[in-house]
């Protein structure tokens, strides 16, 4: 991930972006556990800044495309 180029989003900005799932929205806890342990072999790119955990959207994409 691109920190100068790519705009940064925080998982709850990413939560309120991606579409409703069940009638809810995909959980931030979600997120960051994609973030961390990944899904199907796959981690969702971020970065710590400070205390934030941040993401992009071309990350968003690339992870949804794997």
């Amino acid at each position: 991930m691109d920190l100068e180029q790519e705009q940064l989003l925080t998982l709850t900005e990413v939560s309120k972006l991606l579409p409703s799932f069940k009638g809810g929205r995909i959980h931030v806890s979600t997120l960051w556990r994609w973030c961390r342990k990944g899904c199907k072999g796959v981690r969702l790119e971020y970065s710590r800044l400070g205390s934030r955990i941040v993401t992009s959207r071309p990350a968003l994409k690339r992870f949804m495309k794997r």
